[in-house]
């Protein structure tokens, strides 16, 4: 397989002093789904600023270590070169253009595209994935639900019809049926082809959705993965997943993780 995402020894800090992640390593595959998992902290919004080039306007910078995207190397570019580079970044938050419509705000996302016909066709494939946007195309997006908006945010970050689309924690405050319905719009995203790198709380949902996963923890890459061994893991389920209790239901045979640990040292 192609890879879409190569990070080697990446080590960033955040006022010259603090350290945000460290010696950090990962790859994804051309065409995967890889979920980011850890708590508050670990690292996993840090790691999509770095990779979107967004961590100047933190305070941030990459102190060492690299990063490939198809390719390409990232490392000392601008945001616009991320863009360019095919990567499309939905922050945590969601953060749409509130004063501005549904149709607005995807506008918004598509300054990247060539011609008005790839325009068109990302919105047409936006509008697919979410109908109630196009129902609801000229309703101001400050006056929408939550998961109506995080459905804006990811329609447009679509927009610039990216190789590779990272999502901060799209999950976040979300009813359990919304949450099913953006998880779906996901594993859509990824059958048509886009490859995803996925940064969530929700470890199960995650868990569910992507073929592979990292666990983060104090800036570090502690576990990785297969999502299906990683879900049978005792470690996962009592930090992640709701405690040891789920484990100790599940007959022994079932719970053979094979899974790679790095080390902290």
């Amino acid at each position: 397989m192609t890879s879409a995402l190569a990070v080697d020894g990446l080590r960033v800090l955040y006022n010259r002093s603090i350290i945000g992640l460290s010696d950090v390593s990962l790859s994804v595959e051309q065409g995967q789904l890889v979920a980011l998992l850890g708590s508050n902290g670990a690292g996993k919004t840090t790691l999509l600023r770095a990779l979107s080039l967004t961590l100047g306007y933190c305070r941030g910078h990459i102190a060492a270590g690299s990063m490939e995207v198809f390719g390409r190397t990232l490392s000392g570019r601008n945001p616009h070169a991320a863009v360019l580079a095919g990567i499309a970044h939905v922050p945590e938050g969601r953060r749409v253009f509130t004063r501005l419509t549904v149709e607005e705000n995807l506008r918004a996302g598509g300054f990247a595209a060539k011609t008005a016909r790839d325009r068109q066709r990302a919105k047409d494939r936006v509008f697919a994935l979410f109908p109630q946007l196009a129902e609801k195309r000229n309703i101001r997006a400050g006056l929408m639900s939550g998961g109506e908006q995080q459905m804006i945010a990811i329609g447009r970050a679509l927009m610039s019809n990216p190789d590779l689309l990272m999502l901060d924690e799209p999950s976040l405050g979300l009813s359990p049926q919304t949450i099913e319905r953006v998880a779906d719009a996901i594993r859509t995203v990824n059958s048509e082809g886009t490859t995803v790198l996925l940064v969530e709380q929700n470890a199960g949902m995650a868990l569910r959705i992507a073929e592979y996963a990292y666990v983060l923890d104090m800036g570090r890459i502690v576990l990785s993965g297969e999502s299906s061994e990683l879900a049978t893991s005792p470690e996962v389920i009592e930090r992640y997943l709701g405690g040891v209790d789920a484990v100790a239901k599940q007959p022994t045979s079932e719970v053979r993780p094979v899974l790679t640990r790095w080390s902290s040292t």
